[in-house]
């Protein structure tokens, strides 16, 4: 299907990396995604409530676009949130966007994504390949911390976005899933959760954005905790959503028995009396009017 109404540059839709480590990480995001498109809706509990919750904080700030004539779900995934948008903020053509084409290709399979959507086009977050001032809304949520610079994001959605537009973005902060990664560290010396920034270098990107890129900005954060039987159970959820460790640091071996049996005996520490292990999540809302 292709992307109807909507202007692209000249040069889309990929260019060249800044380097080859950049499209290697790149490459292996989107194909962990591609592969994970099957199983993700069934284990997509805490993207799904952040996305709903993200449309709420648009609401309680009260920067709904009067008319969206044109939106952007920006890295969409399996489209399930598509329906939504279109009906929340009355959307009159929605773009679906992702750099996993398996995950596109699933969205497209399904009638309810297929029928809200009205182009589905794989990207990069970090270099759109639309014209400037195309659309009214951009909704993007736990998809950016995926990218290699926030800043960068932020660039493309304030020239994606037209004068009055809304962005609206969720994404996770340092701290998430701090229970595994300091079991981990029990274990070796490898890095085996993603690298995330601190909600004072995400305000200051946007400060120093603000003015050139877009009017005004609000930020808010927020906790979110999940609980399970087991940490098989948590590597199970994590496996079946396409969320592996990317980092330059992680390790590149199998993980043995041993090992695995080392993690589940540092993350015992976290039990609670409930009987369930948590994993922490630290969420942050943003939105932008530009």
């Amino acid at each position: 299907m292709s992307a109807a109404n909507v202007e692209y540059k000249v040069d889309s839709v990929l260019n060249a990396p800044s380097s080859l480590d950049d499209i290697l990480d790149k490459r292996l995001v989107a194909s962990s995604f591609s592969k994970a498109a099957n199983t993700y809706n069934a284990a997509a509990h805490l993207q799904k409530a952040v996305a709903t919750n993200l449309m709420k904080t648009v609401d309680a700030v009260g920067w709904r676009p009067e008319r969206c004539a044109k939106a952007l779900d920006m890295g969409t995934g399996t489209g399930y949130m598509a329906p939504v948008i279109k009906q929340h903020f009355g959307v009159e053509s929605l773009i679906a966007l992702d750099l996993a084409e398996g995950m596109l290709n699933f969205g497209q399979r399904q009638p309810d994504c297929r029928s809200a959507v009205d182009g589905f086009v794989c990207a990069d977050i970090e270099n759109l390949p639309f014209a400037a001032s195309q659309f009214d809304l951009i909704f993007s949520s736990l998809a950016v911390q995926w990218c290699h610079a926030f800043s960068t994001v932020i660039e493309q959605v304030a020239d994606a976005l037209k004068p009055g537009g809304t962005a609206c973005l969720s994404t996770l902060l340092q701290g998430t899933l701090h229970e595994l990664q300091s079991a981990w560290s029990v274990v070796d010396g490898f890095q085996h959760v993603n690298q995330f920034l601190t909600i004072d270098a995400v305000k200051q990107i946007l400060v120093n954005a603000k003015g050139e890129s877009f009017q005004d900005f609000r930020v808010v954060q927020e906790t979110r905790e999940l609980q399970y039987d087991s940490v098989r159970n948590l590597s199970r959820e994590l496996k079946d959503l396409g969320a592996h460790n990317v980092t330059p640091k992680r390790s590149t071996h199998v993980t043995g028995k041993q090992r695995i049996r080392a993690l589940q005996a540092a993350y015992e520490h976290y039990r609670m009396a409930n009987g369930k292990l948590p994993a922490t999540y630290n969420v942050c809302y943003i939105l932008l009017k530009k």
